[in-house]
Order: structure tokens, then C-alpha cells, then sequence
């Protein structure tokens, strides 16, 4: 049965998006058996829906895209990722998304091959049309493989399903502006009055000096705005006029994963041989440790130079800040690359080092405290016989329990971005800035001698730019427990102390920049 426990007005971190936290729709689930196998049993998958969206009865296909996100073992519950899979994703893609979280088992099989996935995406075709979504809009996403896509359909005619090959990841579509983010496009033109020469076009464009060499396409780069000039045929020197050479984008205030092919550019534009100016004016972070701050995609053509104008406040594109390990011992989470470039671009080396910074990894959470150890029980000894002429012992049995011990500090974050989810980046860079949280105290045992729980350990310290956190601390040993009387004994327990959790791993770091094929930065 579906039920609305994450009422965004309630629940503000859950927020639909990051610029507009105004509450638009409740959000739904229920956990349904999408297959059942006689030697294991069934297999859930967790359905996310919006309350309007769902109707057993409906038999009519929708348009909203299916989203499918495996995991192993447990359901995805952290709020601010299913914030992403289904808020943020519908903000981002107009017909809507149901997100679903299958448990999968991996098997050493390729994702998209995967049976158990393969019956979901069979399971979810069928039942498409309840949450107003259509079955031939199912993806894939792999959370393994830097959240690789793919397109994945079940043909009722041959009862199989297909899949395609990756050709995108989930972060190239949920990015861009945030907050105060904003873009500004201004276009060089040429020629827009006077006469034209053989001469000026070749300095405009460098295509030599034969007409022939400057259809659209060729010496002329083929966007919409160059519609005048011909791609074949005839063509004249008046064709060229108000031509446009170069591109210059102004990416001011905050932007999140800024991509340039897809956000700034655009497509048409970035594969074209037109030239482009990025002007990256404001501050830039990624969304995660998979993303980059800045990403230039592959496909660029034409001279492609990038500028970090601002000198304050470097640097001013950063990684994202490497989450710190949770209180018990938690692992540290990477930090993210500043860039990941796959086109050839251009770049000042001076601003490259300074102004762009790889994120620290987060520190590990600290181990909790060991439990104090079981006092000793009260005795003594009662007369026996004529005079008391013996004696024997008399145990209470009453020795306490030792305290729980303290929770390990949560540990730092690494140097780096994150935001806040409504108007700012959060500046993790100093010391101070990513440091551990300290362990809490134990607590006091019960009463007749029980020991005091042992001190949770701090949090480690996340590490600089491009560096790894620091481990967390080992929680303390409990106090040894009081002593007993007339040889009574213990509480069951035992009167010595339990020994701290030893402290979570730091997490590592992913460096400043990533290069992928055919990507490289030159000074300029």
C-alpha cells in the first residue's frame, strides 16, 4: 500500500530542487514482488511515485520515463538520494519520472545482461500504464559504473528483453545553474558592413584562400546562425556576411556539474568548428564524487578556450568535498576532480593551478566506545550454629551492568565544495573547516560498581586538496567494573571493560583533473 512519509513541506532537505524548495507533490511508495524463484524466494523492487500518479486500474500508457536503479542486498533510504532520483529528475526531464529500486544480485554478469534486472525492466513494462509511464522509456542506471545508462525494453512478441550499449551517465543530465546561477551568450559576427575579401575572410577563419573551403560546415562552422552561408553549390563572398566566427559564454554566480557541451554551448554549437570562449566567473562544484565541478565534454571543435577570471577566493573551481565517515566507525568517501576534459581546450597554466583544486576525502568516523565492565557483587558472611561457631557467605548478586559506551565523532569533510540546498556553496578548505567531530562520553554504569563506557573516538580529519582524509580515532576501553565482596563475583558480563571500535577508513581522492580520450589543456 502507498504511503506519503516524505511530505517535502515537512521534510525541507527533500526539497525538489535546489533552487525552489516550493512543494508541488507528496511523494509515494510501496514495495512490490517483481519475480519469485522456488530455491530463493521473492525479489522487491521499491516503486517511487508522485500521489496523483498511481492507478491500478488505468489501462492507458502515460509518458513519464521509468528510471530503474539497482541495489544489492537493501533498498536505497537515504532522503537527499531519493531526493535525486525522483525529485531532481523530474525537474530536469518535463514528462516525468517513476523511479524504481529493485535488489538485485550482481552475479559477475555485464549490468544490462543482468536476469534479475532483466525481470524488473519485464515487470515494470507491464504494469507502466498504473503510474502514468510508458514502457518504452525504461533506463537503466548502473550505480557501479559512474551511473552509466541504458535503454532497456521488453518486446512482448518475442518475450525478451533488449538493452542497448551505454552511451551517457546519469550526472551529464542533472547539472547546471544553482542558486544564483546564470548564463550569457554573446556571438562575434563578421562582416557586417563593407566590402569582402578573399584576404579578410582567411584571417577571419585561417580555411586558406580558396571560396571553396568556407561552406557551411567546413571553414564555416554549421549552426543556425550561419544559415546564410551555403553547403554546397554556389557561394559568394555576401553569403559570409554576419557570419558568426567565435562563441563567447559568461557562466556567472553557481553552478553545479557545469557542462559545457549540454548546459552552455549546446550541442550543435559545441561539435561545430565555430570557436568558443568559456568565461567561468563564478564558483563551480560537483554534485557528487562522480561528477566534476566543470565538465568538458567530447565532441568539441573549433579553438576552445576557458578562462577562471576571479583571482578571490581561489580556488573557484572545486571538487566535491569528500563526505566524512558516519559516528561508528564509518568510511570516509572520496573527493571529486575539479574537471574532467575530453575535448582540447585552452587554458592559462597559472589559473589551472591556482584557481582549480581536486577535493580532499572525507576522514573516518570514529569508533564507538568500548562498554564499561559488570561491578562486583556486595556479600558477607551470617553466623552459623550455637555461639557462631562457623559461618557461611551470603552473595547479593547485585553487581551492575557497565555503561554503553560513547559514539565515535562524525569525521570531516574534505577540502572542496558541497551545497547547501538552497543558495551557496559551503567552503571546506581550512584546517579547522575539516575537522572531525569529537567522540562522545561514555556513559556511567549501573549502580554497585559498573563500570563507565569508554569515550567514542573523533572523527578524522578530511584531507586537503587532492589529498586523503585521516582515519578515524579507536574508541576508548570501559572503565574496569568495582570490585566484589567476599569473593562473590561478577556481574555476568565480566568486571573488565570492552575495548573501542577501532575507527573508520579515510576517504582517498580523485585528483584534480581527468583526461578522456582525446581530451588535453594547452597554455594560453
Amino acid at each position: 500500500m502507498a504511503y506519503s512519509d516524505y511530505e517535502i513541506e515537512t521534510n525541507p532537505e527533500l526539497q525538489r530542487t535546489e533552487i525552489n524548495p516550493t512543494v508541488k507533490n507528496v511523494m509515494c511508495n510501496h514495495d512490490v514482488i517483481y519475480k519469485t524463484l522456488a530455491t530463493v524466494g521473492d525479489f522487491y523492487c521499491r516503486i517511487w511515485y508522485y500521489n496523483d500518479n498511481y492507478d491500478p486500474s488505468r489501462t492507458t500508457e502515460g509518458t513519464k520515463r521509468i528510471h530503474i536503479v539497482p541495489t544489492e542486498e537493501s533498498f536505497i533510504t537515504e532522503h537527499l538520494e531519493i531526493n535525486e532520483w525522483l525529485n531532481l529528475a523530474n525537474d530536469y526531464w518535463s514528462e516525468g519520472v517513476i523511479f524504481v529500486n529493485p535488489i538485485i544480485r550482481r552475479n559477475g554478469v555485464n549490468f544490462n545482461v543482468n536476469a534479475d534486472l532483466k525481470d524488473c525492466v519485464k515487470y515494470m513494462s507491464g504494469v507502466a500504464s498504473h503510474y502514468e509511464a510508458d514502457k518504452d522509456k525504461i533506463i537503466a542506471i548502473d550505480l557501479e559504473d559512474n551511473q552509466a545508462m541504458y535503454d532497456m525494453n521488453y518486446d512482448l512478441t518475442s518475450s525478451k528483453v533488449f538493452s542497448d550499449v551505454s552511451n551517457n551517465n546519469y550526472s551529464d543530465f542533472t547539472s547546471g545553474p544553482v542558486g544564483n546561477g546564470s548564463l550569457s551568450i554573446s556571438k562575434t559576427t563578421e562582416f557586417a558592413s563593407g566590402s569582402i575579401s578573399m584576404s579578410s575572410i582567411n584571417s577571419k577563419y585561417v580555411a586558406g584562400n580558396n571560396l571553396g573551403a568556407y561552406y557551411r560546415g567546413q571553414g564555416i562552422g554549421n549552426i543556425t546562425d550561419n544559415n546564410n552561408v551555403p553547403t554546397s553549390g554556389a557561394i559568394s563572398f555576401g553569403d559570409l556576411r554576419n557570419s558568426v566566427s567565435k562563441i563567447t559564454a559568461d557562466c556567472n554566480g553557481n553552478w553545479m556539474h557545469c557542462q559545457a557541451r549540454y548546459e552552455v554551448f549546446g550541442n550543435t554549437e559545441w561539435v561545430s568548428t565555430v570557436n568558443k570562449q568559456l568565461n567561468l566567473n563564478g564558483n563551480f562544484g560537483g554534485n557528487s564524487d562522480l561528477s566534476p565541478a566543470v565538465r568538458f565534454n567530447s565532441g568539441g571543435n573549433g579553438q576552445i578556450i576557458a578562462y577562471v577570471t576571479s583571482a578571490s577566493g581561489n580556488p573557484r573551481v572545486r571538487g566535491y568535498s569528500g563526505e566524512g565517515g558516519g559516528s561508528g566507525a564509518g568510511t570516509g568517501k572520496a573527493g571529486g576532480k575539479a574537471m574532467i576534459v575530453e575535448s582540447p581546450i585552452f587554458m592559462p597554466t597559472s589559473q589551472k593551478d591556482s584557481r582549480v583544486r581536486g577535493a580532499g576525502g572525507g576522514g573516518g568516523g570514529g569508533g564507538n566506545g568500548g562498554k564499561g565492565g559488570g561491578g562486583g557483587h556486595a556479600g558477607g558472611r551470617r553466623c552459623r550454629g550455637w555461639f557462631c561457631n562457623s559461618s557461611y557467605r551470603v552473595c547479593s548478586n547485585n553487581g551492575g551492568a557497565g555503561g554503553n559506551g560513547g559514539s565515535g565523532g562524525q569525521g570531516g569533510r574534505g577540502a572542496g565544495y558541497y551545497w547547501n540546498g538552497n543558495n551557496a556553496f559551503i567552503d571546506i578548505q581550512t584546517a579547522s573547516s575539516r575537522n572531525g567531530a569529537g567522540g562522545g562520553g561514555g556513559a556511567g554504569g549501573s549502580s554497585r560498581g559498573g563500570g563507565t563506557g569508554g569515550s567514542g573516538g573523533g572523527g578524522g580529519q578530511g584531507g586537503a586538496f587532492e589529498s586523503n582524509g585521516q582515519g578515524g580515532g579507536q574508541g576508548g576501553t570501559g572503565a574496569t567494573g568495582g570490585g566484589d565482596e567476599q569473593g562473590c563475583g561478577y556481574h555476568s558480563s565480566g568486571r573488565n571493560g570492552q575495548g573501542g571500535q577501532g575507527g573508520g577508513g579515510a576517504g582517498g581522492n580523485n585528483g584534480k583533473i581527468s583526461f578522456g580520450s582525446g581530451g588535453s589543456i594547452s597554455n594560453i
